[in-house]
């Protein structure tokens, strides 16, 4: 048997051919690219329902900020689509510059039970507004169901007539107050 020659010559031994997506740097380059889109994609996907629900809701209390105010006696009505919800008392008064910012009617029809809120922002003190609510529900029946409560910048007042109760919460800052009214009956 003749012997084999054992010995490799370097320039006999070819380096086989590899082409890019074989390398491992570009495995790795390539790699990081699809999870950089799969990433993309996901994020598209879950933020793009809730980036429209923000918008949309945005875009209503927006519109509900630019509410047009009328006078009525000695009451301010919204007119337009931002009328304040049917069940809401119209003796109960907004200030004569609210705007407003946010209307929900939270009534069960199916008990009667009446829950509704009302926030709007006016630039009246927390004097003038309490003085207001003071006077006009007083005047139509309306007593202070339990002592007025201050916190900070945030005064609570308490209101029943009946089987009806109103709590207005101020929140004044130096240039607005914010004013929510929670109504129920």
């Amino acid at each position: 048997m003749p012997e084999q020659n054992t010995t490799l010559n370097s320039s006999s031994i070819k380096e086989p051919e590899v082409n890019a997506i074989q390398k491992p740097d570009t495995l790795i380059k390539k790699s990081n690219n699809n999870k950089k889109i799969i990433i993309l994609i996901i994020a598209i996907v879950v933020l793009l329902p809730i980036c429209a629900a923000v918008g949309y809701t945005g875009w209503t209390f927006l519109q509900l900020g630019r509410a047009a105010i009328g006078q009525a006696g000695n009451f301010p009505i919204l007119t337009g689509d931002n009328t304040l919800p049917t069940g809401f008392p119209k003796t109960i008064p907004l200030t004569s510059d609210a705007i407003l910012m946010m209307k929900a009617d939270d009534s069960n029809k199916t008990t009667g039970k009446v829950l509704i809120n009302i926030s709007y922002q006016t630039k009246q003190s927390t004097k003038d507004i309490q003085d207001l609510y003071d006077s006009a529900l007083f005047d139509e029946g309306w007593y202070e169901d339990q002592p007025n409560d201050k916190s900070g910048n945030i005064t609570y007042l308490y209101y029943k007539k009946g089987s009806e109760k109103l709590m207005v919460i101020i929140n004044a800052s130096s240039a607005l107050s914010l004013v929510n009214l929670t109504y129920q009956k």
